[in-house]
């Protein structure tokens, strides 16, 4: 039994090891092999470290592809080498388009690659260091530098010239595009000096994009009116007789209604004890009226309000928009002051309310819906309202706006000036003109020999406001045309028609022969048609410089050769000059023949039958020469850009 050795004792199984750091913040069993190390060893080959060394791996292999495309937009976008990004002095373009994956190894080497450039962020991470998001270009086939360009040119000429709508000095078109692609839309249809083409495929795309906001999505936003009001304004709908300027004029209407900026606010109307009024839109569309408008909101509706009462005074509608908070918006921007074309804005404004007076006492001449007074029973509003005009011209003159204005240049200065002197000489216009249709004194007037003294006096009064007119537009720069917005083309039509009646018409005590002398109509028209030649040239100009300083891509000769609309209003205004000299021509002969004037020629263009008292004041001779139409209404005096250029005869 001594010689006997004991059996060996079975070996204790191994002693359950510690789990390591990472497996213990995971969560995760520790996965032990045979060649583990000892006891001490703090970290095993888990399920975790595995993940960490495929994600190291995956990062790597992600950064080598981003590099390898950016490299690659590069070669694309640019022949010169060092400027590819990522491209040193010591590579060639043939090697940074071959850039090297590195492999998926071991975790040392992946370790020691995160080492050398920074790891890209997981997924859930905010922000990537070194790539930068792409720019993209501008809407309607622009580019940046373009629409910088085109948004300078409004800034420059557009801006104070239709102050409702402001646009800040510092905000770039990238910006403006951002927050406000409507307007910034609109002002690039505005002020782009593009060919003729290009600028009729961007009015439409615009006036889509704005229906697709306004009437699909149904969208609520400033930007989406102050867009629209551009539109009507510059976008070459400068005929107001376009029906397409009806529409988009009430659309802007009830599209303002609806944001709620036409209605004086509640605060306001609690504080004049008149909080009680009725809303004028629905509660159920969730629309919270602000306790105080913004200023960009007051701006846009005296707009709308001033859109609005250029369609209804050319069309013989009464203005629905005309109400007390006008005044209110008006005053206090132009108190505070917030930017100089403020002042300017509060002017036109009162302006376009005395335009509103007129229309309100003595109607229209194409107004057939409302009865109308004796011209001697409108006297004394026209009194009334001649006192009210000069008061307000007295603090418009070039001295009193050079200190309103003291940023402005002199030949700013100047623009306003003679800009506010034409609508002057054009309310006395338009105050005068009923003379040419208002009823007479009665026959039983306690006055028997002043029956025509107020016809008489008025259009005296009408053509020495008419002459001066055609004296301040003739002296203004031919260039400045193309920056006239909706209102100036419409006047200098509207003045145009009233000189042909007052110089051919035959009325009591009024001597036509004599009113010719005083208004050379005639050379006053030949004057015009320089004017718009030389407009519509500038423009091609203007139009050639900005296609090849901006390389416009794809622009044809027949494009740039297409006539724009000075070219047409030129001919149009060539052609009434030949009816007018046509007409004085045939009044010469019947007069040396002691007769009347003869029965027009079935050549004629058109002739006109002046009737005080009845209508229509024109008529075609068959179908020939132009047609004076009016949009929804025919057989008015008020037009003048659309004049049909038929000159064909049955």
């Amino acid at each position: 039994m001594q010689g006997l050795t004991p059996p060996e004792r079975p070996a204790s199984p191994p002693r359950r090891r510690r789990a390591c750091i990472p497996c213990t913040n995971a969560k995760a069993r520790c996965n032990f092999t045979d060649l583990d190390g000892g006891p001490d060893d703090a970290v095993c080959e888990s399920r975790v470290a595995s993940l960490e060394d495929r994600l190291d791996a995956l990062t790597t292999a992600i950064e080598a592809q981003n590099a390898l495309t950016s490299r690659s937009l590069g070669i694309g976008g640019s022949s010169n080498p060092s400027l590819i990004p990522g491209l040193t002095h010591a590579q060639s373009p043939a090697q940074a388009q071959s850039p090297v994956v590195p492999a998926t190894s071991s975790p040392a080497s992946s370790t020691s690659a995160s080492r050398l450039s920074p790891a890209a962020p997981r997924q859930g991470s905010t922000s990537w260091p070194s790539s930068k998001p792409s720019v993209q270009p501008p809407p309607m086939g622009l580019s940046w530098p373009q629409a910088e360009r085109i948004l300078a040119i409004y800034r420059d000429i557009c801006l104070y010239n239709f102050p409702f709508v402001w646009i800040p000095g510092h905000m770039t078109a990238q910006e403006l595009c951002e927050s406000k692609p409507c307007l910034f839309r609109a002002v690039m249809l505005s002020s782009a000096p593009l060919p003729v083409a290009r600028l009729k495929k961007m009015k439409r795309n615009v006036i889509a994009y704005i229906s697709q906001r306004m009437l699909v999505e149904e969208e609520r936003s400033l930007d989406v009116l102050q867009g629209l009001l551009i539109v009507i304004a510059w976008a070459d709908l400068q005929s107001l007789y376009d029906q397409q300027i009806t529409n988009l004029t009430y659309l802007a209407t009830g599209y303002a209604h609806n944001l709620g900026i036409t209605k004086i606010p509640r605060e306001l109307l609690k504080q004049i004890g008149m909080d009680n009024a009725p809303d004028d839109v629905r509660a159920a569309k969730d629309i919270n009226v602000p306790k105080a408008p913004s200023s960009d909101e007051m701006r846009a509706f005296l707009g709308v309000y001033y859109l609005l009462s250029i369609n209804s005074g050319q069309f013989g509608r009464n203005t629905t928009m005309r109400s007390q908070y006008v005044d209110f918006c008006a005053d206090a921007l132009a108190q505070a002051g917030e930017y100089p074309s403020d002042f300017l804005l509060q002017q036109v404004v009162r302006l376009m309310q005395i335009e509103d007076r007129i229309s309100e006492f003595f109607g229209s001449a194409n107004d057939t819906a409302r009865g109308r007074p004796l011209l001697f029973l409108v006297d004394e509003n026209v009194t009334t309202l001649r006192a009210e005009l000069d008061s307000i011209l007295e603090s418009l003159t070039y001295t009193e706006l050079a200190k309103r204005l003291p940023h402005c240049s002199p030949d700013q200065i100047d623009h306003f000036a003679r800009y506010f002197d034409l609508t002057r000489q054009y309310l006395l216009v338009r105050l005068y003109e009923p003379a040419t249709y208002l009823g007479d004194l009665p026959e039983n007037s306690v006055e028997p020999g002043g029956r025509h003294q107020y016809r008489a006096t008025a259009l005296q009064n009408c053509l020495v406001a008419a002459n001066a007119f055609f004296e301040t537009v003739t002296n203004v720069p031919a260039t400045s045309a193309r920056f006239q917005a909706l209102a100036a083309p419409g006047q200098t039509g509207f003045v145009m028609v009233i000189c042909s009646r007052l110089l051919v018409v035959d009325a009591p005590d009024w001597d036509a022969a004599a009113a010719r002398r005083i208004l050379d109509f005639s050379d006053f028209l030949a004057k015009i048609i320089g004017r718009l030649q030389v407009a519509e040239e500038r423009r091609k100009v203007n139009v050639e410089h900005f296609v090849r300083e901006t390389r416009v891509l794809g622009v044809t000769q027949e494009e740039m050769d297409e006539p724009g609309r000075y070219a047409g209003t030129s001919q149009k205004t060539a052609y009434i000059k030949a009816w007018y000299e046509n007409r004085l021509r045939q009044m010469d002969e019947a007069a040396a023949a002691g007769g009347h004037a003869a029965a027009p020629l079935s050549s004629e263009p058109m002739y006109i039958e002046e009737r005080l008292l009845g209508r229509p004041w024109y008529r075609l001779a068959g179908s020939a020469g132009p047609r004076w139409f009016v949009g929804l209404l025919e057989g008015s005096a008020w037009n003048f850009d659309d004049v049909q250029m038929s000159n064909q005869t049955n």
